[in-house]
């Protein structure tokens, strides 16, 4: 049975809790951390990005890990209507190509649509790295993605929805993880599920574009509303 109640008081990451355990195994001091090897972008992305470009993740596998479509273009249009520098990559697989449709059809977006790229499975993984490394900020929701772009300096926000960081998964290096408080059925689960059981989704509904925009927009020399 499970009664959805956190017992976790501390927030450590796994590999944290994996390295404890081999304490004592070795003498050679062990430290985490990601890296992986950056490739050589494509012109067009390499001639985008820069230091007034978020580079944004919209998917993830589990719907109660997926902040809602319409919440990101919200996101879009405040960071791309405060400044006509700003620019905008989304990025992620080929299964997020209905969100990327849902994105550039968008009556906010549609008139920024020269601000922004598209990238649905058209980068390898050390492509996404190097983007990720040469922009300003990037925010992703609690996926797999988020892990991979933890490998790149740049500053990462991590939306965590249905799930906690007391679980020790969330991202290595320069990350910030934003979430809904004082939700009481939060966590329904350790990985994400299909639906929200209780039909509200307010772990989603409650982290509102404007506190994500707020945490994001130093970085993109932007103003962020007060």
């Amino acid at each position: 049975m499970y009664f959805k109640h956190n017992r976790f008081r501390e927030k450590k990451k796994v590999s944290e809790r994996y390295l404890e355990a081999l304490r004592g195994i070795t003498s050679t001091a062990l430290r985490y951390g990601v890296s992986l090897r950056r490739e050589k972008l494509p012109p067009e992305y390499s001639r985008f990005c820069g230091q007034q470009t978020a580079v944004i993740a919209p998917g993830a596998r589990w719907q109660t890990k997926r902040w809602p479509e319409e919440y990101f273009a919200s996101l879009a249009s405040k960071i791309l209507g405060r400044s006509n520098d700003t620019k905008i990559i989304w990025l992620g697989g080929r299964d997020e190509e209905p969100i990327f449709d849902f994105l550039r059809q968008h009556p906010y977006l549609t008139r920024h649509r020269q601000r922004m790229l598209f990238a649905a499975g058209v980068l390898s993984p050390g492509q996404m790295v190097e983007l990720a490394a040469r922009s300003a900020v990037s925010v992703s929701n609690d996926s797999g993605l988020m892990h991979l772009l933890s490998a790149a300096p740049t500053p990462l926000i991590a939306l965590f929805l249905s799930t906690v960081e007391e679980f020790g998964f969330y991202p290595l290096g320069n990350a910030q993880v934003l979430s809904a408080r004082n939700i009481p059925c939060r966590p329904c689960n350790h990985k994400g599920l299909p639906q929200c059981p209780r039909h509200h989704f307010r772990c989603a509904r409650e982290l509102t574009p404007e506190m994500v925009f707020a945490a994001l927009a130093e970085y993109l020399g932007l103003k962020a509303p007060t």
